[in-house]
């Protein structure tokens, strides 16, 4: 689509004539996201124009229709019903597509001229809150890269259950299978990384969708994280001394601050990481080893992970596939394990009762951010109360066990009782 500078109180500044308020209110938000698709909220439906309401209608298979179809220039459009909205962005996302959502923030009955809208948030692969475009035992990981000399920054993140961690490198090549072993759904890059030799590299050696970003300095990145964080220094986080490291963190945060058009309240630490602290399995050895895709198909069946995951919630399902990533070589939290494992094994009718209990809890992590960040709605919150309610029956049959690892998980669990009986009573 051509680019369009518009002076909202000028018509003439638009090359297509007899502007109506809502198609000027349409350009002054595509200025803000030429490169996503528009979902611009009219009514019960989101409505796409020009180049987006062309791709869209080809990608989601709906038809193209025309707006001011008498006139001299009809506008190419499409629509799809607000309700069903999540499915076909769940559809263009799959696609690789960027997708913007500009909403009605007023009711239109009590609006006085033009209803007042808003661009809500953007959704990229890396950045997606839906169900639909997730895989409730994976992690939806959006990662972010930097490289100054001879260092290389990393930074990944998982919009959906809070986590987020960077770590430096000093080794092309341990930085790029680290990048293959995350598998991140879209890759930051700095511009001017992507121009020289180091970009170039990253590039033609991932298969993962690469956003270009703009460059950021040190004492930008500092200050930014530790605003966020409402800290004085990042020494708390371990990574005050990783330049290449806090670089990629605020790349990253910022942009996912962003799309999502808020705080991300939910993001309230950021772990620094030692790759030298887990077994290296480049990601030649995890393909050829079948440990959570199969060489054949791509899918888990005839995996390692497939033949391990009998873990009763999704929480448990991305843990155990984090353990058996990154395994480790500290022997003491290996025994640690091991002897959680020996006790459970040991005490049948306790585990499988705990199990009973764990199928009814869902994936909490994941709801507490919808919650966080304000875009659940009834039915996840009657699922966050049932999973509240089945924790202290969970604590209590905790009770008994000696292992140092289940002790910590007995003391740590907090019950929210609170919160149950607040959703309860509305």
């Amino acid at each position: 689509m051509q680019e369009i500078v518009l002076n909202p109180d000028s018509e003439t500044a638009n090359p297509h004539s007899e502007l109506t308020p809502a198609m000027r209110q349409y350009f002054d938000v595509k200025e803000t996201c030429k490169d996503a698709i528009l979902f611009f909220r009219i009514g019960d439906f989101y409505e796409m124009f020009f180049d987006d309401a062309k791709l869209a209608s080809r990608v989601l298979n709906i038809a193209l229709t025309t707006r001011d179809r008498n006139k001299e220039n009809p506008v190419p459009m499409c629509g799809v019903p607000y309700h069903a909205a999540a499915g076909y962005i769940a559809k263009l996302v799959n696609e690789g597509h960027k997708v913007a959502v500009c909403e009605q923030t007023e009711n239109p009955k009590e609006a006085k001229g033009i209803v007042r809208r808003e661009l809500t948030r953007i959704i990229t692969p890396g950045v997606v809150l839906e169900e639909e475009l997730l895989d409730a035992k994976s992690n939806n990981f959006i990662a972010s890269v930097t490289w100054s000399g001879s260092i290389g920054g990393l930074s990944y993140m998982d919009v959906t259950t809070g986590e987020f961690k960077t770590a430096e490198f000093s080794e092309e090549s341990a930085l790029l299978d680290e990048i293959k072993r995350i598998e991140p759904k879209e890759l930051l890059i700095a511009e001017e990384l992507l121009n020289n030799a180091e970009g170039s590299m990253f590039k033609a050696q991932l298969s993962f969708r690469v956003t270009p970003v703009s460059s950021i300095r040190y004492d930008d990145a500092e200050r930014g994280l530790t605003g966020h964080f409402h800290t004085l220094s990042l020494d708390g986080f371990g990574c005050a001394s990783l330049h290449e490291g806090v670089k990629a963190a605020w790349m990253l945060l910022q942009y996912v601050k962003e799309t999502q058009r808020g705080s991300l309240p939910h993001i309230q630490n950021l772990s620094t990481y030692n790759p030298g602290q887990f077994m290296l399995i480049d990601s030649m050895t995890k393909k050829n080893l079948e440990l959570v895709d199969s060489i054949r198909h791509g899918s888990k069946k005839g995996t390692l992970i497939e033949l391990l995951d009998k873990t009763k919630t999704a929480m448990g399902g991305r843990r155990l596939r984090n353990w058996l990533e990154y395994p480790l070589k500290d022997v003491s939290e290996i025994m640690r394990r091991l002897d959680t494992v020996e006790e459970l094994s040991k005490e049948k009718p306790v585990r499988e009762e705990i199990q009973t209990m764990l199928v009814r809890v869902y994936d909490i992590e994941r709801l507490a951010v919808r919650i966080a960040i304000n875009t659940t709605n009834p039915r996840d919150l009657t699922s966050l109360k049932d999973s509240l309610k089945s924790i202290p029956k969970i604590k209590n049959l905790l009770k008994s066990f000696q292992c140092a690892l289940l002790k910590g998980i007995y003391h740590g669990l907090d019950e929210v009782k609170e919160a149950s009986d607040l959703i309860e009573a509305a």
